[in-house]
């Protein structure tokens, strides 16, 4: 049993190391001034050309048991880098290879710091118009919709505070020109961290 628990921590631990050096690495892959150039070049290129699409989907919590719609809550949604879906695909592979536990305050303090970091280096770019946000809806199903999202990779966001622990969704989708395309933001892709 101790050999058993000794192997859990010690994966923990490598799984919060691995965490801590994707967090950093958004600052070298993620937001390199040209993989964000490019990247806001391509959307601009289809805005201007009409290759436009929707988003769509809910917010919402299914554990324990009942579904919990998250209602009146922030949603937002940014242009994705290749860098940056890189390091989020790496931070969401260390949550599940440490069987989903709550993150330890640092860990998701980081991840947080990268992502302000990101907005405002679209607001630097002159690109802040490209950071939409909404909110879901108040009704039964608490619904959130972008419309007129330029063609390509982008990234949404929402959290939930609840102390002592803070759910995150990070989630990356495709907007393709004339489409609707849903993305439900629920348990499956949630990251738990705690926050001081």
């Amino acid at each position: 049993m101790k050999g058993a628990n000794m192997r859990k921590h010690i994966w923990s631990a490598i799984g919060v190391a691995m965490l801590l050096s994707a967090c950093a690495t958004v600052s070298q892959t993620g937001r390199t001034e040209s993989d964000l150039q490019a990247t806001l070049a391509r959307l601009q290129a289809h805005r201007e050309q009409g290759r436009t699409g929707s988003v769509w989907g809910f917010l919402y919590l299914r554990e324990p048991g009942v579904p919990t719609p998250l209602k009146d809550r922030a949603v937002t949604l940014l242009p994705l880098t290749p860098g940056l879906e890189t390091t989020i695909h790496r931070v969401r592979q260390t949550y599940r290879d440490g069987g989903y536990a709550i993150l330890p305050f640092q860990t998701l303090d980081q991840l947080k710091q990268a992502l302000d970091s990101y907005r405002t280096q679209l607001k630097d770019a002159g690109r802040g118009d490209l950071i939409r946000q909404t909110r879901t809806d108040t009704a039964d199903d608490p619904k959130f919709e972008f419309s007129a999202v330029p063609e390509g990779r982008w990234l949404l966001l929402a959290e939930l505070p609840s102390p002592p622990s803070l759910a995150v969704w990070i989630v990356p989708v495709t907007v393709t020109a004339g489409a609707a395309t849903k993305q439900s933001l629920n348990d499956q892709t949630v990251i738990e961290g705690l926050i001081q």
